[in-house]
């Protein structure tokens, strides 16, 4: 458990600018997994430029094999920036996209 974490997890995980290549989706999305609670409403927000929108596919599919998947993307597709709402795949929340409207 790192220093400071609480035992039972993190409900919110922020992330922009961590990665860099493909071979850094598998220990981004394993890292997220460790450290998010196990509730329904727990998030990943992954800020994500325009040039990554190609690889997009590739780390959703290295977070479903962690058990996490795609809730919603935000962002403006002129500018082609965005923000990944990842949350877990078996826990499944009435209305998934509620998180950020609460923020």
């Amino acid at each position: 458990v790192a220093h400071g974490a609480r035992p039972d997890g993190f409900a919110l995980l922020l992330a922009a600018d961590v990665t860099f290549g493909v071979g850094d989706f598998e220990p981004l999305v394993r890292a997220a997994a460790a450290l998010l609670s196990r509730t329904p409403r727990a998030r990943l927000l992954l800020a994500r430029s325009a040039w990554f929108e190609d690889l997009q596919p590739t780390l959703l599919a290295a977070a479903e094999a962690a058990g996490l998947r795609l809730v919603k993307v935000f962002g403006d597709a002129e500018a082609g920036a965005a923000v990944l709402e990842i949350g877990w795949s078996a826990l499944e929340v009435p209305n998934d996209s509620m998180l950020l409207e609460e923020f």
